[in-house]
């Protein structure tokens, strides 16, 4: 009877430090994400595109980037989309036969990856926004740009 008794009272103190890491367990940590140098323009067009970006793309939520910066930010875990604001042009030219216009607002260079997955540049900007989509299996990448457009066309001029 009392070794039952025990048995009881270690699983009731137990039982808040497993469901705490339970918890930590179903919510993903920062996404790696270097950013890039940028000069002091750059820098604050990116803190205003940062301040506006929705909060899911591709159905996944937002998460912190790590390091925390106002040139990255992510969404959702497979894949897990990423946005770097204020980085080098794309190695490949483009002809306007390249892009994918979005909504007439901003048009964006989709470039293949290794591994299936693209990188989407909003082209024709006065700010590179480079938004990654690693292997996005079913899902149509130039979805994520779909959902980003809004926020690059308010934040990022036009060049």
């Amino acid at each position: 009877m009392h070794r039952r008794r025990l048995l009881r009272r270690l699983a009731a103190a137990s039982a808040p430090a497993a469901l705490a890491a339970l918890a930590a367990g179903c919510s993903p940590g920062p996404v790696a994400v270097a950013p890039p140098t940028v000069d002091a323009r750059t820098g604050a067009t990116c803190a205003a595109l940062h301040d506006v970006l929705p909060t899911h793309v591709l159905g996944g939520d937002r998460r912190d980037t790590d390091p925390a910066s106002d040139t990255t930010a992510a969404w959702g875990q497979h894949p897990t989309v990423t946005l770097t604001c204020g980085g080098p042009a794309p190695a490949r030219a483009s002809s306007s036969a390249d892009l994918v216009r979005i909504d007439g607002l901003v048009s964006w260079l989709p470039v293949p990856t290794d591994g299936g997955g693209y990188d989407l540049y909003a082209y024709g900007r006065t700010v590179w926004v480079r938004v990654s989509v690693p292997n996005p299996g079913s899902a149509n990448p130039v979805d994520a740009a779909t959902a980003l457009t809004p926020a690059v066309s308010r934040t990022v001029p036009a060049a």
